[in-house]
């Protein structure tokens, strides 16, 4: 219930049609949701923070609720039509789909210790079908013969489904009560998950001689040998906010996520008017169109959160590949993607393999992300159940 901006396409076309918006107007509107989702960040770990998992997520249900609700009663005409406040709308619901996803990994942080990468890939993963259960709701239910959709009636349902699951959530989410919680039986694989994020030799020789029970074996030596321990138990601490932002692995993290995701969903966006742009094969109306490639996309999506997500634990704890490495990959895929639009699309059918494509490198990143941010460390955010 937390993915309001994989939905847009689904009925941003409608509105674009409806209130004839230019299209400066309409990329104003149709970036909105994703503006929400990753402008209030700071503002949604605040809230977990200080409400708590449950009662951000109270907040975020009303977010949810208002956003399209109004956006509804601006679509049948009972409420002024200017793009900026149908902007405000999208941003409202973005804010909302940020607030709830963040407590899901937040719970997910607290009751996972070993394997995040699968867990949270999991997790991400659910996230990515909202896309393609809301479409498909859209093209079986809300759509009409006559090439025609129903951007009302999605837009209440979507208000009611969302604000109803998050409200669900409030009363159940959150991190496990200690006494409730089983041993863990295999400790070493449990120890290897929080392992610092950069580790020089000299750590990692200190972490296994711990593990060897051999820890007293470590001497120190001269004012060199004390510099280089005190830089290793630096990289080793847990960062958060500005010190994580211009630490190098953060920023490179930053760097990957504004790129992939900015990319990505900047295509998933504009895949309406990519489709009106382009001839299509056969008898296909717009509309289905639109929704099958939100489906696919979301499809795509999931699977490679779910894959990528659990590939790197098993790539870091079998070749000792990081998480940042699949990153890598990630925009390699993305900019081969991009060449392949530009040069081989010509109709709508050949945008197909492109949508999918786009879909796997954008749910790579997304999944793989969280569990490499949550290697920088746990303890510095730490969200009461309220």
């Amino acid at each position: 219930m937390a993915g309001p901006q994989y939905v847009y396409p689904a009925f941003g076309t409608s509105l674009t049609t409806k209130f004839n918006w230019s299209a400066l107007e309409n990329s104003l509107v149709s970036t909105a949701s994703f503006v929400g989702v990753s402008f209030s960040g700071p503002l949604c770990a605040w809230m977990v923070e200080h409400l708590g998992i449950r009662g951000t997520l109270r907040v975020s249900g009303l977010l949810a609720f208002t956003g399209p609700f109004l956006l509804a009663q601006t679509y049948a005409g009972r409420l002024p039509s200017h793009f900026v406040l149908c902007a405000i709308y999208l941003a409202c619901l973005g804010i909302a789909g940020a607030a709830a996803y963040l407590c899901a990994l937040d719970s997910q942080s607290h009751n996972f210790k070993a394997h995040r990468g699968m867990s949270m890939g999991l997790t991400s993963a659910s996230l990515g079908l909202c896309g393609v259960v809301f479409s498909q709701v859209n093209d079986n239910i809300f759509s009409t013969p006559d090439d025609g959709d129903d951007a009302y009636g999605l837009l209440i349902f979507m208000a009611f489904a969302m604000s109803g699951g998050m409200a669900i959530g409030a009363f159940v989410l959150g991190p496990l009560v200690a006494s409730d919680i089983p041993p863990v039986k295999n400790t070493t694989k449990n120890d290897e998950e929080h392992q610092p994020l950069l580790q020089d030799h000299q750590q990692q020789q200190r972490y296994n001689n711990n593990n060897n029970d051999s820890l007293a074996t470590i001497t120190v030596g001269d004012d060199t040998d004390q510099n280089s321990i005190a830089a290793s138990d630096t990289s080793g601490r847990e960062l958060s906010s500005m010190e994580f932002f211009c630490h190098p692995a953060g920023f490179a993290l930053f760097v990957a996520l504004f790129v992939v995701l900015g990319l990505g969903y900047v295509y998933l966006a504009s895949v309406g008017q990519i489709l009106l742009a382009l001839p299509a094969v056969g008898s296909a109306s717009p509309q289905h169109l639109r929704n099958v490639h939100v489906s696919v996309f979301s499809l795509a999506n999931c699977s490679a959160r779910a894959a990528f997500g659990t590939l790197s634990d098993v790539l870091k704890s079998r070749w000792g590949v990081h998480r940042l490495w699949v990153f890598v990959g990630a925009t390699v895929g993305l900019l081969a993607s991009m060449v392949y639009l530009i040069t081989c699309v010509s109709t709508a059918e050949a945008l197909l393999p492109c949508t999918v494509a786009m879909a796997v490198m954008y749910g790579t990143v997304f999944g793989v992300a969280p569990a490499a941010t949550t290697e920088f460390g746990t303890q510095v955010r730490r969200a009461r159940v309220a």
